[in-house]
């Protein structure tokens, strides 16, 4: 548990965690919770679960049961996948700046797509390296 706590749930909260520090600065007006992730800064963290999982991939503990051969390639072919979506979501999400105000009629998930793309890679890449650090698909039942 952790684990857990401290390479999945930490990291997802950090930026809350810093946010509450950053409220005691002046912050420009206008600034919202939502502005802080709307352009895919979600998928640093991604990026950082996928370097995790594939290192822990490459290096495996001693001890534990390895990971069969073809679910190794599954898993590294899909983190390798969420890391570069991830790296060019994080980069287009800087360059190409969401609007904090959405158009009247417009779907909050349509306007906040990055927003929303990047939570899904997240919760991959969280799920992947879940998998990959519990050994979930040891050759061990």
């Amino acid at each position: 548990m952790g684990w857990f706590i401290v390479s999945i749930v930490l990291p997802l909260i950090a930026p809350l965690v810093a946010l509450a520090v950053f409220k005691t600065l002046p912050l420009p007006v206008g600034f919202t919770l939502i502005g802080t992730f709307k352009d895919g800064q979600l998928c640093w963290i991604a990026l950082g679960f996928c370097a995790s999982a594939l290192y822990e991939i490459a290096t495996p503990a001693t001890g534990g049961p390895p990971l069969r051969s073809g679910t190794i390639a599954w898993i590294n072919g899909a983190l390798v996948g969420v890391l570069v979506l991830s790296a060019m979501t994080a980069a287009g999400g800087a360059v190409f700046s969401t609007p904090s105000l959405r158009k009247p009629g417009v779907k909050w998930y349509v306007h906040y797509k990055c927003l929303v793309t990047s939570l899904i890679m997240t919760l991959f890449a969280a799920a992947c390296y879940a998998v990959v650090h519990l050994n979930l698909f040891s050759l061990n039942p």
